[in-house]
């Protein structure tokens, strides 16, 4: 099985809801040959491994662009953006919003700071 051309299928269609079944044809295998197959090569179900690849999905979003919470969640595959928060949560250990907080703070400069220090 093609880990790769799964992960292409996978990014490509990231905001449909998939079905092991979905991802089985695209491999071209029965459901559960391909759920044993697949288990074995990731350590995980398909389910979980979809699931990763929208969190890692929406964190790239959350990091790289300025679209609202629920426009990430529709992009990424979750029905709401509550789902998505929910998910985030419990994946990455902190809301959607603390990402985004912590990348705004790195990529804009600490203007207090900078001139707390040039008055010196």
């Amino acid at each position: 099985m093609d880990l790769r051309a799964l992960d292409r299928y996978i990014d490509d269609h990231l905001a449909r809801r998939f079905k092991v079944a979905d991802l089985a044809a695209f491999a071209c295998l029965s459901e559960t040959h391909f759920t044993e197959r697949f288990r074995a090569q990731t350590g995980m179900s398909p389910w979980q491994y979809v699931m990763r690849r929208r969190l890692e999905a929406s964190r790239q979003l959350l990091m790289r662009s300025r679209l609202p919470l629920s426009e990430i969640a529709a992009l990424t595959g979750f029905a709401h953006q509550s789902a998505l928060s929910r998910a985030y949560r419990k994946h990455y250990g902190h809301p959607p919003s603390q990402t985004r907080r912590h990348v705004s703070e790195i990529s804009s400069p600490n203007l207090h700071h900078l001139t707390a220090k040039s008055a010196h």
